[in-house]
């Protein structure tokens, strides 16, 4: 995508760190090349325990974001879907921002 105002979306990935290979295979498998990956972040959502890397609450959290069309934004969502009926109780969310502009 080049330097434009743009429908594109911006879609982040929360997800548990248990989950990176499936997360990377699904995002592989459909061709979604580009992406920033977070490692190591830490919080509480709403379908999961917390995830502050400490004795209390081990485990960390990953962040994806991409630059996504419809078709790919959608896949995202079947992704969080399918891994949450999979593994109920690990944590993964989607949220979409728009893209008002990008170079």
């Amino acid at each position: 995508m080049s330097d434009t105002n743009t429908n594109a979306t911006l879609t982040y990935l929360v997800y548990d760190s248990t989950l990176e290979s499936e997360v990377l295979e699904f995002l592989s498998d459909f061709e979604i090349r580009y992406f920033t990956l977070w490692s190591e972040v830490f919080g509480k959502g709403s379908h999961s325990e917390p995830r502050m890397n400490s004795h209390t609450w081990p485990g960390t959290n990953r962040v994806i974001a991409i630059l996504a069309d419809q078709t790919t934004e959608d896949h995202l969502y079947t992704l969080v879907a399918h891994v949450r009926q999979k593994t109920p109780g690990v944590g993964i969310k989607a949220f979409t921002v728009p893209v008002l502009r990008h170079s």
